[in-house]
């Protein structure tokens, strides 16, 4: 009998070896999949994502415009597959998505151009989610579901979803998305887990109760995010007790030649009750829906719910805030000899008066590339420190 054992044993250690998917937060897996978020940034950026993919990633597949600006890529490692979202961009309809922030029932169906798309994100009664996001989906699902067809085909199985802001919350729905699917539109075999990154929240008290006891408390879907980065408290908590500003979402509406970023943010959070802020954001839902069909054609939501408090999904996991450098100011820079001589200065060597240096811009802390650079620090302080570019100029 020793001779067939033996046999049979080297035929099973000749064979490839490949790592299996497990639950729960892995350091590695977030470095990867925020190295990913940001080839989106670096291909706007410098047209090259050449740097920033980790090794061993291939991109298979790289989709076209979606909906509301929307676009994914596909990447393969061995034997596993990673589907990652592009978060919100200066598109005004990818900003629309964000503000149609008026929840619908976790089942139901959205009609886009009068084709029926429908969802079961939760049967949970009460559960409700962004009507935004889910139209998101709406435009997504079908090449989305191909793509896993196609991972299939070569054998994976295995399939990370990720994404950065809204990329995040697309994903994260997504794979509840997944699991609702009738049992005969992917194969039974796949599994999935999820990691998000920086995301908005995507659905009321009940959903996100029911998407953390099947998710979270089971290690499959991760929420990452910066504590000082306002937008994972998005769109409205009312432990916050913050709300959007009917006046940002108008100027939004109204603009047909684009918009100031910032200027909307800064107007997004106001003190407000619960019943004259759900007609507010119920309203503007309506409004930006509207403005979205000018686009894109007919969009008919189900009947939207009277609840606008979000809560969060995904085994949470905090970074530290990200630093800004310290750059003085064009005044500073000027006036720096005779500042020199009066102003005081801490043990480093720096003035002590901060009205001296440059504030971080509204959205730094939001950024992918920061969120990259704090996994490195928090989970892999060797290659931080060796790490020669921790700031991208273009978010300073």
């Amino acid at each position: 009998m020793r001779k067939p054992i033996a046999f049979f044993l080297s035929l099973v250690f000749s064979l490839p070896l490949y790592a299996q998917m497990y639950p729960g937060f892995k350091a590695q897996e977030a470095k990867d999949f925020i190295a990913l978020c940001n080839s989106f940034t670096y291909l706007e950026l410098y047209d090259s994502d050449t740097v920033i993919i980790p090794s061993g990633y291939e991109k298979i597949f790289t989709s076209g415009v979606f909906g509301m600006d929307n676009k994914y890529q596909v990447y393969t490692n061995g034997n596993h597959g990673v589907i990652c979202f592009r978060g919100s961009t200066a598109d005004q309809k990818s900003w629309l998505a964000n503000f149609t922030s008026a929840m619908i029932p976790a089942a139901g169906d959205i009609k886009i151009k009068n084709e029926p798309f429908n969802y079961v994100v939760s049967n949970v009664e009460g559960a409700a989610v962004h009507s935004g996001y889910m139209l998101g989906l709406g435009y997504l699902h079908a090449s989305v579901l191909e793509q896993i067809r196609s991972l299939n085909r070569q054998g994976i199985f295995d399939i990370y979803l990720t994404g950065h802001s809204q990329g995040g919350a697309l994903s994260a729905l997504l794979l509840a998305y997944l699991d609702g699917l009738p049992k005969e539109t992917i194969s039974s075999r796949n599994q999935f887990k999820n990691y998000s990154f920086a995301n908005p929240m995507v659905g009321n008290k009940r959903f996100a109760q029911a998407y953390n006891e099947k998710y979270a408390e089971t290690g499959w879907s991760m929420r990452v995010i910066n504590p000082a980065d306002p937008v994972p408290k998005l769109p409205m908590n009312y432990m916050e007790e913050k709300a959007l500003s009917k006046r940002g979402i108008l100027s939004l509406l109204e603009d047909e030649n684009g918009f100031d970023t910032g200027l909307l943010l800064k107007s997004a959070f106001v003190q407000t009750f619960e019943g004259f802020a759900t007609n507010r954001v119920q309203s503007m839902s309506v409004s930006a829906s509207e403005r979205l069909a000018k686009d894109l054609g007919d969009i008919v939501f189900p009947p939207y719910v009277d609840d606008i408090n979000y809560f969060q999904t995904g085994q949470l996991i905090t970074l530290h805030p990200f630093a800004y450098p310290r750059m003085y100011k064009e005044w500073v820079a000027a006036s720096y000899d005779s500042l020199a001589e009066t102003a005081v200065r801490d043990s480093e060597g720096y003035f002590v008066d901060e009205s001296y240096y440059e504030r971080p811009p509204m959205f730094y802390q939001h950024k992918p590339h920061n969120y990259y650079v704090a996994v490195l620090k928090a989970y892999f302080p060797e290659e931080y420190d060796a790490l020669m570019v921790k700031y991208l100029p273009e978010d300073l």
